[in-house]
């Protein structure tokens, strides 16, 4: 059970009561994925000592590449993220796995991935797993590096670093995608097109036309929140 969600998970101020409500109904193990930015607060540490793996991101060596990969809000720092990361390594039992995210002409140099190496033994994680953009992302500048690119940072940051990235996804031609995936999707949580669009791996024309279809037969609904729009199961739905 992963808790990530369209936002930080660390925020939410249940963390700790949710998880361990989470255990009261399953054995089944937790995850959670997070930028990692709120582990430097004691109590953000404790709430995740409960789950069985935390996986945060962790793939800048320096302030510059950091803000301009994350654009971070005031205050949040590379050493900071650092400094809690590895505050948390020397209290958390279960496993941590970076999550480091690759973009060719960023951060993927050899003197920059010779950097990270020494931040990440500083930190300790279990594992190291290494992705790139094979989806399109937010930025369109983001460009990806190749399989055999990933494998050779991995060489470099030693036996705990692995590549997870998925060459196998379709980027960005929607082959085979239909309105009932695009369906499948909104009945589960409310989704932007741009969600849709990324974690479909299709362009946003395509994920536009299902989106008009599905309208149109009043099979999803459409919702204004925070200036954006988004996309749900009818009220019926939702209720049932």
């Amino acid at each position: 059970i992963t808790l990530s969600g369209s936002g930080e998970p660390t925020l939410n101020t249940a963390l700790a009561e949710i998880i361990a409500g989470i255990r009261k109904i399953t054995d089944v193990r937790i995850a959670i994925l997070t930028n990692g930015s709120m582990l430097a607060l004691p109590e953000v540490r404790a709430a995740c000592s409960g789950a069985d793996v935390v996986l945060p991101t962790f793939d800048a060596a320096d302030e510059a590449r950091f803000r301009a990969i994350h654009r971070p809000a005031a205050g949040v720092t590379l050493e900071g993220l650092t400094a809690g990361l590895a505050a948390f390594r020397r209290e958390f039992k279960g496993q941590i796995w970076l999550e480091v995210f690759l973009i060719a002409g960023v951060n993927s140099d050899a003197e920059h991935t010779r950097k990270l190496a020494a931040l990440i033994a500083q930190i300790n994680p279990d594992r190291v797993q290494l992705n790139t953009a094979v989806r399109p992302t937010a930025d369109a500048g983001v460009r990806a590096m190749t399989e055999e690119e990933l494998a050779s940072v991995a060489r470099m940051l030693g036996p705990k670093a692995e590549v997870i990235a998925d060459f196998k996804r379709p980027q960005a031609q929607g082959g085979g995608v239909k309105e009932a995936d695009v369906l499948d999707m909104v009945l589960r949580r409310p989704v932007t097109a741009r969600d849709i669009a990324s974690g479909l791996g299709i362009s946003a024309e395509q994920a536009q036309r299902c989106i008009e279809a599905l309208l149109a037969s009043a099979r999803i609904r459409r919702e204004a929140r925070d200036g954006k729009e988004y996309y749900r199961a009818p009220e019926e739905t939702a209720k049932s």
